[in-house]
């Protein structure tokens, strides 16, 4: 078998699931976060911890619809005015093992993310806070600095920066991912023997390893005949 071989039986697969892309969007992001907070740059923690936050509610948005497609002909016509709380619990009555219970997880996870999401992409007007937070020169963060606080060379101020590095930080994008993991996972559980094996094949059962780069290689390599090549994309 050459290169055009293998590329056709490839080919022959269902697209690219966007929600895995999505989630690992949001595992970079939360890294992103992470290593802004280690290197003391809140409004970086706070802008990457956003996109984390976003790129989870997007995909378990994704998720259930690319679930909810599969399990029942008629999932577009259904939920055409559904939000993704509704999508989920709507999905679930034709799942493994009833419906899910609105209140409690994985239902309430979607709900938070989906409240939170529409909070990022409709935003109200919200009172910022009087908090100035000062970067200085050499990497200190100082909280609540106060007016009469004497500024040197390469300090960088922050105004009203307070109230969102509270709500949106590196610890509760990390929170945000397990939640949503932890959704992917019950949803996993409860489909039916006779879901395509492809499906969510990307949600694992180990923390945050949702696909390779390579995985379109690597996930299905055994599928494909042996042409006595050697295999060089685990190197």
């Amino acid at each position: 078998m050459n290169i055009v071989d293998a590329a056709e039986q490839l080919n022959n697969w269902p697209k690219v699931h966007i929600t895995a892309a999505l989630f690992r969007n949001a595992l970079d992001l939360a890294e992103l976060s992470r290593k802004a907070f280690e290197d003391r740059w809140p409004d970086l923690e706070v802008q990457y911890s956003i996109g984390a936050h976003l790129m989870c509610a997007l995909a378990l948005e994704g998720i259930i619809n690319e679930v909810g497609e599969v399990v029942l002909k008629t999932w577009w016509t259904l939920v055409d005015k559904s939000n993704t709380p509704e999508k989920w619990m709507l999905a679930s009555h034709f799942l493994q093992g009833g419906p899910f219970a609105t209140g409690v997880e994985p239902v309430q996870t979607v709900s938070a993310m989906y409240r939170l999401r529409n909070s990022i992409v409709h935003p109200k007007s919200r009172e910022p806070g009087d908090e100035v937070i000062v970067r200085t020169g050499d990497g200190r963060i100082v909280r609540d600095a106060p007016m009469e606080y004497v500024l040197k060379e390469n300090d960088t101020v922050h105004f009203g920066l307070g109230k969102l590095l509270v709500e949106f930080n590196s610890s509760s994008a990390q929170r945000a991912l397990t939640k949503t993991h932890q959704a992917f996972k019950s949803l996993k559980a409860k489909l039916p023997p006779t879901t395509p094996e492809h499906l969510i094949r990307w949600v694992t059962e180990s923390e945050f390893v949702p696909f390779d780069a390579r995985w379109a290689i690597v996930a299905r390599k055994e599928t494909l005949p042996s042409a006595g090549v050697k295999d060089t994309t685990e190197a």
